[in-house]
């Protein structure tokens, strides 16, 4: 194996690799060697086809597998040795349009373009300086998470009868047309169903006024279109749903409402643990604290791409030509 470097610019150059008939001999013997054990031939056992017919069959894919392996360690070995710095990969020379005949060529000779790490030699003192950002939280911040917080805590009650948004629990029945039970049909006990995510005006509106105890028919493939959130609620498979017909009755046990929570002592208990938080005001400086660390990455960030900015302009560094 044969390498050499010729430097074509201030920070560019080739590298010229020459592989030889002794440098991959071995290992592609070695490769159809084992192809030999395992290849199954008719008319011959298992590990006794002659070299020759194996040679045939896989000597050229072989080798061109074998070279390009060969290349690549040398080239990386090469650099590693000779503590050659580069920028990315070496690619293939953009010249070198040479084509080789695996079948008959023995000697390969390959070109890749490098482009080479400039020497970094720069001070950095106090005079250098970039910003670290401290951000601000505002009033709208702090109100938006105090909400959030609400609604994460926030929690379903009962309500005497529904409206637009409520949730409907209790069981589902397929029925025909006259509103009666269909025998073996779909029956699904202890359902939950939310009016909101009902995509049809028209059902949802069946429902309004609806209290526990009452019933409604209502065709559920209209309320709800999509196949895998019926298949879901239903508690069928997602194919059943398409030769499913929709009018269902729905026996309602109750109506529930979800209410946010309300900011007091029970709420900065849940939030916080008990008497951590006593005050609106402490409630509001825990607030910008959580606010603060969730922007405590944005602001490393921004840093850092300020800093890496700063030094690349001090430096003045130069690149290589592509």
């Amino acid at each position: 194996m044969n390498i050499s470097q010729e430097n074509s610019g201030k920070l560019n150059a080739i590298l010229n690799v020459k592989v030889e008939e002794v440098d991959y001999a071995e290992r592609v013997e070695k490769v159809l060697k084992d192809y030999r054990k395992q290849a199954k031939v008719d008319g011959f056992r298992p590990g006794m086809v002659p070299m020759g017919i194996i040679k045939k069959m896989y000597h050229t894919p072989v080798l061109v597998d074998e070279v390009n392996k060969l290349v690549s360690e040398s080239l990386f070995n090469y650099l590693q040795e000779n503590k050659v710095n580069i920028l990315g990969e070496p690619l293939p020379h953009k010249d070198d349009v040479q084509k080789f005949d695996f079948e008959k060529d023995t000697e390969f000779e390959f070109k890749f373009d490098l482009g080479l790490a400039p020497e970094l030699n720069m001070e950095v003192s106090a005079k250098d300086k970039v910003p670290f950002y401290k951000i601000k939280v505002d009033k709208k911040q702090q109100g938006e998470h105090k909400e959030s917080l609400l609604q994460r805590f926030g929690e379903f009650k009962a309500v005497d009868k529904a409206g637009n948004d409520e949730l409907i629990k209790g069981s589902l029945v397929k029925v025909n047309k006259e509103g009666k039970e269909v025998e073996n049909g779909i029956r699904v006990d202890n359902v939950s169903m939310s009016l909101e995510m009902m995509k049809d005006d028209d059902q949802r509106v069946l429902f309004s006024g609806a209290a526990g105890g009452d019933q409604v028919v209502f065709d559920v493939k209209k309320a709800f279109p999509n196949d895998t959130e019926l298949a879901s609620l239903l508690r069928i498979e997602k194919t059943e749903v398409a030769m499913l017909e929709g009018t269902f009755k729905c026996f309602i046990d109750e109506v529930n409402k979800f209410e946010r929570a309300e900011p007091g002592q029970e709420f900065y208990d849940k939030v916080y643990g008990e008497g951590e938080v006593k005050t609106e005001e402490e409630f509001t400086k825990r607030v910008t604290e959580e606010i603060s660390l969730n922007y405590e990455r944005e602001r490393e960030y921004r840093f850092m791409v300020d800093a890496r900015e700063a030094l690349i302009k001090k430096a003045k560094i130069d690149l290589p030509v592509e």
